[in-house]
């Protein structure tokens, strides 16, 4: 009886460091915003409120989507039509330089559409002492 009890102990032990490494894994694939600038481009991708929308964004970029939307009512599914507030993106590059910044994000999980394994790059600009997207680029067509 005294065997039984030993190899059930040996067991549990073993059961519970399995489940250990398996949380620690899980966990450290996990890419979770670790700066400011990853950390807008997140919180950004994961607005849908328009409004809320263009408070991430720099001047120039606000003023083009104002005269956009002056003409077409709106410009959501133009311009953030992936966006969604259970959308889960991860961090695949940060690179700053004085004051600008470029965001590699990568999506994971999207309830909408088929947009897992989408990558978006965002560029920061430090305006006024806060980072803001630009979308000169994207909008550069409209």
């Amino acid at each position: 009886m005294g065997k039984n009890k030993s190899k059930m102990m040996h067991a549990l032990i073993q059961l519970l460091i399995l489940l250990i490494v398996i949380m620690f894994g899980i966990s450290a694939c996990t890419k979770k915003p670790v700066s400011e600038l990853d950390s807008i481009v997140m919180s950004y991708l994961t607005t849908t409120d328009e409004k809320k929308l263009l408070q991430y964004l720099d001047k120039h970029s606000q003023k083009k989507i104002e005269a956009v939307r002056k003409q077409h009512t709106t410009v959501y599914p133009v311009i953030w039509f992936y966006h969604d507030t259970n959308a889960q993106w991860q961090v695949v590059e940060v690179t700053k330089s004085h004051n600008r910044a470029k965001v590699i994000m990568q999506c994971v999980k999207h309830p909408k559409q088929n947009a897992v394994g989408l990558t978006v790059i965002h560029t920061l600009i430090n305006e006024d002492g806060k980072w803001k997207i630009s979308l000169q680029e994207e909008l550069r067509t409209l």
